[in-house]
C-alpha cells in the first residue's frame, strides 16, 4: 500500500531563524523655560524592568520550519529546504476527465504525481481533490504524509517516469495500473541533513476507479515494488 512506502520516511533538522530587534530613535523633549523665572524639577525614570528572555515557539513554522500541531496538509507544510516542486497540472494529464479507459489512466498518473507532491510539501489537497470519498487507502496514504510532515519527514526531488499502463480485467473488478520508476531521490533526516540518496527502483500502482459526474476518482488504490504482470498475482 502507498502508506507503507518505507522510502518516503525522514526526519529534517528544525531550522531555527534568528530574531532582529531593531532601536528606536527617540525625539527630544520640549525646551525648558529659563530658569531664572521657573524652577525645573527632573525626575529620573524608573529602571526599566528586564523582560525574560524569549524563547522559540516550537509550533511555528517561521520560527522552526516545523509546521504547527493543527497541520491538515491543506497547503504547503513549509519544512522543504529550496526551492519545492510545483504542483501538478491538469493540463499535463490531457483527457483525464474523458469516460475512457485511457482518461482513466490519466487521472491515475495524475494522482501519483499529486502523491509525489504531497511527499515533498506535504500538501495533500491536489490528490484529495481525485480520491472518492469511501476511498480509505487514499485517506490512510494521505493521513500518512501529513503525520510525516508534522515530524519533519519529507522526500526530495521525488519524480517519476512512467514506463508502463493498462488495465486488468481481476475477478474484484476492472483495475487500472501503471509500472513505473522512481528517479534518484533524497530523504531529508536528522540523520542526514544533506538528505540519503536513494536509487533508481521500480514500482507497481494499481487502482479501482470509477467515473462520475466531476470525472474519475480513485475508490481504492494499492503500491509495491515489481513488474506489471505483478498486478495478475
Amino acid at each position: 500500500m502507498l502508506a507503507t512506502r518505507k522510502r518516503l520516511s525522514a526526519i529534517s533538522a528544525a531550522l531555527l531563524l534568528p530574531l532582529a530587534l531593531a532601536a528606536c530613535g527617540q525625539d527630544s523633549g520640549p525646551t525648558a523655560p529659563a530658569p531664572s523665572t521657573v524652577k525645573v524639577e527632573q525626575k529620573q525614570a524608573a529602571p526599566a524592568t528586564p523582560k525574560p528572555e524569549e524563547k522559540p515557539d516550537l509550533d511555528d513554522p517561521q520560527v522552526t520550519g516545523l509546521p504547527r500541531a493543527d497541520y491538515d496538509g491543506s497547503g504547503p507544510s513549509g519544512i522543504y529546504k529550496g526551492i519545492p516542486p510545483a504542483p501538478p497540472d491538469p493540463a499535463d494529464f490531457p483527457g483525464m476527465n474523458e469516460n475512457t479507459d485511457a482518461g482513466a489512466i490519466q487521472t491515475l498518473k495524475y494522482w501519483d504525481t499529486a502523491y509525489n507532491y504531497a511527499a515533498a510539501t506535504g500538501n495533500i489537497s491536489y490528490a484529495q481533490k481525485y480520491s472518492a470519498k469511501e476511498c480509505e487507502s487514499c485517506k490512510s496514504a494521505l493521513d500518512n504524509v501529513v503525520t510525516k510532515h508534522k515530524k519533519g519527514d519529507y522526500a526530495k526531488t521525488l519524480i517519476s517516469d512512467y514506463t508502463d499502463q493498462g488495465k486488468a480485467d481481476l475477478p474484484e473488478g476492472e483495475t487500472y495500473y501503471l509500472r513505473a520508476d522512481y528517479r534518484d531521490y533524497l530523504d531529508i533526516s536528522k540523520e542526514f541533513p544533506a538528505g540519503k540518496k536513494i536509487d533508481k527502483f521500480p514500482y507497481l500502482l494499481a487502482a479501482y476507479m470509477a467515473y462520475r459526474e466531476d470525472g474519475w476518482v480513485i475508490t481504492e488504490i494499492g503500491y509495491k515494488e515489481g513488474r506489471s504482470e505483478d498486478i495478475q498475482k
